[in-house]
């Protein structure tokens, strides 16, 4: 099963299955606090207004996702005790493949996402809502020309290659140099290599696969700077950011914004909603039972957003402002 490319979980409205993974995923553990998420979801049946999170917050771990997305494989994959040199062979994310070879079976298709496989979602744009395309429909019948979940499915498989195409051949460099990474880090480990030698084989490595890196291009080239002792100090950003990891972050701000204005998140939230209380069965888990003995208390807010106050970004995006920020 291939990694799925991180272009393909921003789209709410063309890819509405993908966009479930980021947000029942991604989203929901950037919010950090299960028993406010979970209040979102199941007070009055999902019937309450009650909005998962901000604009800006979701640009946040849309950025988080797109900086940390190599770094996270690497993670993972270079280490023996997690994954075995058998898996380590067959390993591919969906930029590995060509427009002929692309799998049959994706990510969203799996038991990773909670969505059940028959039940699909798309998006009316003359209602302004996400419709739950199911089996179980009783309103499904070939004369009124109603779509089944396969051909939902379908139809959202093209926009997934397209999306996969169009963005596979800037990330070839990258993952090269994942792959090496990992084969040495991995060589340390069979060594019996020193921590700190293994430690920071991976420091190097991560330093590497920045995508948000200013002095590399989207070939993976190192941009030559000869002077780079007197590169000058940008009086806007304030930050330790790169202007590329602002540029992006700002966009997805604006974006996200006029996606709010014209209804698009809260009909998300609601299709969301729906879904969680009549859709899916949720597994149990014991980890995710109350531990009196041992309570964690965790913020309400993401040092991330106050990280960001100093940012020219922020101001460029200020149309959100903490005050308007949602309780969870």
């Amino acid at each position: 099963m291939p990694i799925p490319a991180f272009e393909t979980l921003e789209d709410r409205l063309r890819l509405p299955r993908r966009y479930f993974l980021f947000f029942d995923v991604f989203f929901q553990a950037g919010r950090h606090n299960k028993d406010l998420w979970k209040v979102a979801v199941t007070k009055n049946k999902g019937n309450n207004g009650i909005p998962f999170g901000s604009c800006i917050f979701e640009a946040h771990v849309r950025t988080t996702l797109r900086e940390n997305y190599f770094k996270w494989l690497l993670q993972v994959l270079s280490n023996p005790r997690l994954i075995n040199d058998e898996y380590l062979e067959g390993w591919k994310t969906e930029y590995d493949y060509d427009s002929g070879s692309f799998p049959n079976q994706l990510i969203c298709d799996t038991p990773l996402v909670a969505l059940p496989v028959e039940c699909q979602l798309e998006f009316d744009r003359e209602a302004n809502v996400f419709e739950i395309v199911s089996n179980d429909e009783d309103d499904y019948d070939e004369e009124h020309l109603s779509r089944s979940p396969k051909d939902v499915q379908d139809e959202q498989a093209i926009i997934v290659k397209d999306i996969v195409f169009k963005s596979r051949m800037k990330h070839q460099a990258m993952l090269k140099i994942l792959r090496e990474k990992i084969t040495e880090i991995r060589t340390l480990e069979a060594a019996n290599a020193k921590k700190d030698d293994i430690k920071k084989a991976m420091s190097i490595a991560k330093k590497r696969l920045c995508v948000f890196d200013d002095d590399v291009t989207e070939e993976g080239e190192q941009i030559q700077t000869p002077l780079a002792k007197k590169r000058r100090k940008s009086i806007d950003n304030k930050s330790r950011n790169s202007d590329k990891k602002l540029d992006f972050f700002g966009k997805a701000c604006i974006e996200l914004q006029k996606e709010e204005e014209a209804g698009y998140r809260k009909a998300w939230e609601n299709a969301y909603k729906d879904l969680k209380n009549n859709h899916i069965v949720e597994s149990s888990d014991a980890n995710d039972n109350d531990n009196i003995e041992n309570p964690i208390q965790l913020l309400k807010q993401s040092t991330l957003l106050t990280n960001l106050k100093n940012c020219r970004v922020w101001r460029k995006a200020a149309a959100i402002e903490m005050t308007k920020m949602a309780a969870i």
